[in-house]
């Protein structure tokens, strides 16, 4: 958060701190290139120094950006377990709702089977009185034929026997 207010300030230091040892050089030409040197060490520093604190002032900002994700992330996944939740809880109601449905299927084939026998039991009783009455009106029928060729043998048995009745009288008359 303050690294680049550190940055600032200690870039300024610097800057003052090698100004000043340039001012109190000594003009000796061995001292010159050690100075030189110790110069450019120091500058090198300084640069290292300020990279380092860039590269803090990166890494805050990427931490702040990554919490700011994470918090929308965090969001996202407490919205998608509710809604994982509330799924599964309309899964589960559906499953139940599935059974029962399986449950009625099976309750209704059971009783079309049931219907589906009383249906083929009631047909055989109607078929066999059906067979029943036809055996009865052809009974009737042939008990009436038989009848109509008893009463006809009757009348004719009885023709016979007026006959012979009227034939005996007939002849019982001659007779006397």
């Amino acid at each position: 958060m303050g690294a680049s207010s550190y940055i600032s300030q200690d870039a300024t230091a610097e800057t003052k701190r090698l100004s000043s040892e340039e001012n109190n050089s000594n003009p000796q030409p061995g001292a010159y290139e050690a100075d030189n040197t110790k110069r450019a060490k120091q500058q090198f520093a300084q640069r290292s120094r300020v990279r380092k604190l860039q590269y803090i002032s990166e890494l805050e900002r990427n931490v702040q950006t990554l919490q700011a994700e994470g918090s929308k992330v965090s969001a996202e996944l407490d919205f998608l377990n509710q809604r994982n939740l509330i799924l599964s809880l309309e899964n589960k109601a559906l499953k139940h709702r599935l059974e029962s449905i399986a449950q009625e299927k099976l309750i209704k084939q059971l009783e079309q089977e049931v219907l589906e026998r009383e249906i083929g039991r009631l047909r055989a009783l109607y078929q066999q009185q059906q067979h029943t009455r036809q055996q009865s009106a052809s009974h009737k029928r042939a008990s009436s034929k038989d009848l109509d060729s008893q009463f006809s043998t009757l009348s004719l048995n009885a023709k016979d026997s007026n006959c012979r009745r009227d034939s005996l009288s007939v002849m019982g008359q001659l007779h006397f």
